[in-house]
């Protein structure tokens, strides 16, 4: 029997704790990137079903919209510097430590630009949510410097790590929000929770990552990172108002509760946002098999997740067309299972999402963020027009529609960019 332990424990360490080939790495990385996105968003969908059951329907359309608003805000934080910073330390790992530290005070120096814009931004709004949206804010952007501070074992291929940050970071939200409900807390105390439970996060992060940091601004490191970074920051600033516009026009249009009806359905769609882990542990493997030209790696390794995935996923689907209200009624009740109308749609667009995705990071990887920039314009642009028209009608429904309408859109003009470039063509097709 103590052999057989000794033999497993060997097993475990030897394909979850090192990197041995290509295959095992990518393996190793996603069943952490898995286990720590699993755990974080598992343990968030039960804190939004909290929510939702313990607020009214208005109140929790509150909680959405205002997490809605300062989403955009904080895309000025992030400005795209994530998937940069992983695409070019994969490809020069020999000034991994200059290149992070200049990177991550440049962060900083962002994250603060974006804390006063949303102090600006929040004049503008109702006086009775202002608080909570500086809140929601503030948490947002202590998240998106754990996050980014993450990407150092990412990129070291240690992913092991986020496992400890993210299933810390949420088992207190939890907690604090569980506490904070069965005391009666507003849900201004509920927002302080996220907070405290963020900042912890940071600190966690801070303090397993494995070199001392001396924080530094080079002049022209800045200039080179923001000429890489900002398309894609621009892209996903479309990639945000693409996830977040929805609400706030239903809030326009329809009103608090509507609002809260469509949060409920589109929070069933955190599995497929769970699922993108996929694309993070393939990615620095893939830009140093697209830095080193090895073309036929590349290729294999990309067919085979992309007819896996909708192996998988297609069935999904097809459930939620037949049992929407029910998975509705199952995690929020009666009185949301009007949303179920909308959930199939939104569902789907999660599948079309994921599978543009392996065509997203193809092109970012071969340094084409422009034409990613473009192609998200064009899908905004039709996502806003559709919502438009039919919000103010049939309200969040119209929504769902639209955000699947804008998914198919983006899935054909991000294949056909791809097939437009020589070289990522022989990848694909």
């Amino acid at each position: 029997m103590k052999k057989r332990f000794h033999k497993a424990g060997t097993y475990f360490k030897e394909n979850l704790f090192t990197n041995k080939s290509t295959g095992q790495t990518i393996m190793k990385n996603s069943f952490w990137l898995f286990l720590a996105e699993g755990t974080n968003k598992g343990i968030l969908f039960l804190v939004t079903i909290l929510i939702a059951r313990n607020f009214p329907i208005e109140e929790y359309g509150v909680f959405g919209y205002v997490f809605s608003v300062m989403t955009l805000i904080a895309m000025i934080a992030d400005f795209g510097l994530t998937n940069i910073t992983i695409r070019e330390l994969a490809k020069n790992r020999v000034e991994a430590k200059k290149y992070f530290e200049n990177a991550i005070s440049l962060k900083i120096l962002l994250t603060i630009i974006a804390f006063a814009c949303m102090m600006l931004a929040s004049v503008v709004l109702n006086p009775d949510i202002r608080l909570l949206a500086i809140l929601a804010g503030s948490a947002i952007l202590l998240e998106g410097m754990t996050d980014y501070l993450r990407t150092s074992f990412r990129m070291t291929e240690h992913t092991q790590f986020e496992v400890v940050i993210k299933a810390s970071t949420a088992i207190m939200i939890i907690g604090l929000v569980a506490g904070g409900i069965a005391l009666g807390f507003s849900l201004t105390g509920i927002l302080l929770g996220y907070i405290v439970a963020h900042l912890f996060g940071l600190l966690l992060s801070l303090r397993l990552i494995d070199w001392k940091m001396a924080f530094s601004i080079n002049a022209s490191f800045v200039r080179q990172l923001l000429g890489e970074s900002w398309p894609l920051f621009l892209g996903l600033v479309c990639t945000a108002a693409y996830g977040q516009i929805d609400l706030i026009l239903i809030k326009a249009y329809r009103g608090f509760a509507e609002v809260g009806l469509y949060q409920a359905a589109y929070k069933l769609l955190f599995g497929f946002q769970l699922l993108k882990v996929v694309h993070m542990a393939m990615f620095p493997r893939l830009a140093a098999f697209y830095a080193e030209g090895r073309n036929i790696e590349y290729r294999r390794l990309m067919r085979t997740s992309i007819v896996s995935s909708l192996m998988a996923l297609i069935p999904v689907g097809i459930m939620t067309i037949f049992y929407s209200a029910d998975i509705v009624r199952l995690f929020f009740g009666q009185q949301y299972v009007s949303a179920a109308i909308a959930l199939p749609f939104l569902i789907w667009s999660g599948i079309l999402s994921f599978i543009a995705g392996f065509f997203t990071y193809t092109l970012i990887i071969a340094g084409h963020q422009k034409s990613w920039l473009i192609l998200e314009f064009l899908a905004l642009v039709l996502l806003v027009i559709i919502e438009v028209a039919l919000i103010p009608r049939i309200g969040f429904f119209g929504a769902a529609i639209a955000t699947f309408a804008g998914e198919v859109m983006f899935l054909i003009l991000i294949v056909a960019g791809v097939y437009s470039k020589r070289k990522l063509r022989v990848i694909f097709f």
